[in-house]
C-alpha cells in the first residue's frame, strides 16, 4: 500500500482523504496478512494511529518489507528521498501486488502537484520508483487526476473534468485503475469486492462500516490530518461534512450485505 502526503500552507500534512482507503486495504489482508506493506513519509503521529488500528499478524513473510516503511521526513531534502528509494527497490521490485491510494504522482514535468497545481516535491518522497519497480500488478486508486495511476488515462480527458487536469495529471499509469467522488469511496468498493469474494474474512465487512470509517476519521483528525480542501483539521473528507461523505459508504456496505 502506497500511502500519501499533502500539505496545508507550507506545512506538510496527511490528507483527510486517503488514510481511510489505505488503512482499509492494509487492515483487510485476506489472502496473506504477513506480506503486506505500508510505505509512506514519515510523520510519526499519523503512523502511531495506523499501528493501533491494523490487523495484528504473527509473523511476516521473508518477503515483506514490513508493516509499514517510513520515507525521510519532509524536511530532509529531495535527494535524500532519492537514496532511500534506491535502497528499497531491491525489496519492493519482489512484491506481486501494489495499490497506490490517494497518492500523488509526478505530472507531465516531472513534478508532483497537489489539486491547486502546487509544486509539492519537497515534501513528497519519490514513491512513484516503488510503485513502477519490478513486475507487480498495481492498483491505481484516485479522485483528482494527481494521483499514481492516472496516467492510464488520456491528458486531455483529465483535463476536461479537473480545474489544470493536464498540469497535475499523474503520468504514471496502473494496470488497475479505481476513481471515485473520494479516493477512500474507490477503497472502500475494493474491499466490498473482496469481502465478496473472501466471506470467511469477517473483517472485511467490518472495515465497510460507517461506524468504523466514523472513529478512523476522528482518530487520524487527532493525529494531525486535514481536510486537503479546506486546508484545516475538521471531520470532514473534501470538503464533504460527515453526513455527506458517509452515504455512499453506507450504500456500499449495504450493497455487500444484499449480495451475500
Amino acid at each position: 500500500m502506497v500511502a500519501t502526503l499533502q500539505r496545508r500552507s507550507w506545512i506538510p500534512h496527511a490528507p483527510t482523504a486517503g488514510p481511510r482507503g489505505q488503512l482499509s486495504g492494509c487492515s483487510a489482508r485476506p489472502f496473506r496478512p504477513d506480506s503486506t506493506s505500508t510505505v509512506s513519509e514519515t510523520m510519526p503521529p499519523l503512523h502511531r494511529c495506523f499501528a493501533r488500528r491494523q490487523r495484528p499478524t504473527a509473523t511476516r513473510s521473508a518477503a515483506s518489507p514490513g508493516p509499514v516503511t517510513l520515507g525521510p521526513s519532509t524536511v530532509a531534502g529531495e535527494a535524500r528521498g532519492d537514496e532511500w528509494a534506491d535502497a528499497l527497490l531491491p525489496r519492493y521490485g519482489r512484491l506481486t501486488h501494489l495499490i497506490a491510494c490517494e497518492r500523488v504522482g509526478p505530472g507531465m514535468d516531472g513534478r508532483p502537484r497537489n489539486m491547486r497545481g502546487e509544486d509539492i516535491g519537497a515534501h513528497t518522497a519519490p514513491l512513484d520508483r516503488l510503485y513502477r519497480a519490478g513486475s507487480a500488478f498495481r492498483i491505481g486508486i484516485g479522485d483528482g487526476g494527481n494521483e499514481l495511476g492516472m496516467g492510464l488515462l488520456p491528458a486531455e480527458l483529465v483535463g476536461r473534468v479537473v480545474a489544470s487536469g493536464e498540469r497535475i495529471r499523474c503520468v504514471v499509469g496502473a494496470d488497475a485503475l479505481l476513481v471515485g467522488g473520494t479516493s477512500n469511496w474507490a477503497a472502500a468498493a475494493l474491499v466490498g469486492a473482496l469481502s465478496l469474494l473472501r466471506p470467511e474474512v469477517p473483517e472485511l465487512r467490518t472495515l465497510l462500516e460507517p461506524a468504523w470509517s466514523s472513529d478512523l476519521l476522528t482518530a487520524i483528525v487527532s493525529a494531525g490530518a486535514v481536510d486537503g480542501v479546506r486546508r484545516r483539521p475538521t471531520r470532514s473528507v473534501d470538503g464533504l461534512d460527515w453526513p455527506a461523505y458517509a452515504e455512499p459508504l453506507a450504500q456500499i456496505a449495504d450493497l455487500v450485505r444484499s449480495a451475500r
